[in-house]
């Protein structure tokens, strides 16, 4: 019947939907019941309107339109079905054929065309080409779905990953800010510490000397026995004694040994006034250096090497005298370089720390050498103490690895990120447990 609607049961799945439009209803119905046989869900309709009325309810996938339907004709019936189902594909049917006609109807969106009357064979290939190109082009819609899908999935997780890492980084960044700032913090307590130290035992030697001058000048006995004698020859130069020449020599040779004390006192009192001098001179070069490396901040600049390794033996020199360590420099010519002074002699001063407190026997040696490589400064600081062993060099570096009691794991560390920070290296040798430790600074030159 002209509208309706035989959904195909059969236990196998349906082939698909096919919606038959002819005036022709014996035609129609019987090419209805064949395709339901073959397993298709068909819908049958007559004309123009009753087409278009079945497209909500029955959603065909392939349309047998015939051409001619009263006033309207299956050309004008391809772009209305279009309209409504996009993908839908339509068959012309016609006894009618001409050229002119089939170009029209392929122009509009036909899929193919058949010749009234057709084999059975030749329409079931004409529905499996249409159902085939209907899988495909919705397994296309799918996929480009799919892929559309997967794409914002993508997108989202790519933003969920930027806003990790983004806050990741941030949090590593105030972290970094932190541990330079505590390891800037660490490395200006050691050199204040340091530093008050030396200046206290430097204060002692000042204190110790100044005592001597005070003891020799309150000492009045020489001094009164200078004015004994003079009393007593102005006694004998009253009395007309000129004679009594032993008496003359005993006073005479008094007064030549009272000379020569005299004379050593004197010379100690300037040595010992010299002494305070140096050491005064000295607590100033100490003061000088720290006040410069406290200022300094962690600003790049251009230092000397060999100035900057000075200044930190002169921040340790009277542990380093007071410890007996013979320091030996070989310093050649070396170029300028760019470096954070403060972090930098923070980094000279605990390998310094490190090398001393290595070293457990009287003869104590440190050497330093400064010298120029390829396109690079080279700052090499050798101890004789009780070196490293093979498996500790690989971990020297690590943070908070220590082979000292009272260590804390952060000193090396930190000199190998500062040097890192700086763009140099910071590298460790030995050749074995009692062997003693060399430690290289490497850092990149900058042409005067």
């Amino acid at each position: 019947m002209p509208g309706d609607v035989h959904p195909n049961n059969s236990e196998t799945e349906a082939k698909g939907k096919i919606l038959i439009v002819d005036d022709d209803l014996d035609f129609a119905q019987s090419l209805h019941n064949i395709l339901y046989l073959e397993g298709y869900t068909v819908a049958n309709a007559s004309n123009f309107n009753g087409a278009l009325a079945l497209l909500d309810d029955f959603q065909p996938e392939v349309a047998l339109l015939d051409v001619r339907l009263g006033k309207h004709s299956g050309i004008d019936l391809i772009s209305a079905l279009k309209e409504q189902i996009t993908e839908i594909r339509c068959i012309m049917m016609t006894a009618y054929a001409s050229e002119q006609f089939t170009i029209a109807a392929l122009q509009v969106g036909a899929f193919d065309y058949l010749h009234k009357p057709f084999a059975m064979e030749t329409l079931r290939a004409a529905l499996t080409r249409c159902f085939q190109h209907v899988r495909l082009e919705r397994e296309k819609v799918e996929a480009e779905a799919l892929l559309v899908q997967r794409n914002n999935e993508i997108e989202n997780l790519n933003w969920e990953l930027e806003a990790r890492v983004k806050k990741r980084t941030q949090e590593l960044e105030e972290v970094q800010k932190e541990l330079i700032r505590k390891a800037h913090l660490a490395g200006m307590t050691e050199i204040s510490t340091s530093v008050l130290h030396n200046v206290g035992n430097i204060m002692n030697s000042v204190i110790t000397s100044s005592q001597m001058i005070s003891r020799a000048t309150e000492s009045q006995a020489k001094i009164n026995s200078l004015a004994r004698a003079n009393e007593r020859l102005n006694e004998v130069a009253q009395e007309g004694r000129g004679a009594d020449h032993d008496h003359v020599l005993k006073i005479q040779a008094f007064l030549t040994r009272f000379q020569r004390l005299l004379d050593k006192e004197q010379n100690e009192i300037r040595d010992n006034s010299q002494r305070i001098i140096s050491k005064v001179e000295l607590i100033k070069d100490v003061i000088r250096s720290q006040q410069n490396y406290a200022a300094a901040g962690i600003q790049m600049e251009s230092v000397d090497l060999r100035e900057l390794v000075d200044d930190a033996l002169t921040i340790y020199h009277n542990t380093l005298s007071s410890l007996r360590v013979d320091i030996q420099k070989d310093y050649h010519p070396c170029p300028i370089v760019v470096v954070q002074k403060t972090q930098l002699v923070h980094v000279v001063l605990n390998l310094l720390k490190n090398a001393w407190q290595a070293i457990h026997t009287d003869e104590k040696k440190i050497s330093i050498t400064i010298e120029t490589g390829t396109a690079e400064a080279i700052v090499r600081i050798t101890d004789n103490g009780c070196g490293i062993s093979p498996e500790n060099l690989d971990r020297i570096f690590q943070h908070g690895f220590t082979t000292k009691e009272d260590g804390h794991g952060f000193g090396l560390h930190s000199c190998a990120t500062s040097m890192m920070d700086m763009g140099g290296t910071l590298v460790a040798e030995s050749e074995g447990p009692g062997k003693g430790a060399t430690f290289t600074l490497r850092f990149p030159t900058l042409a005067r």
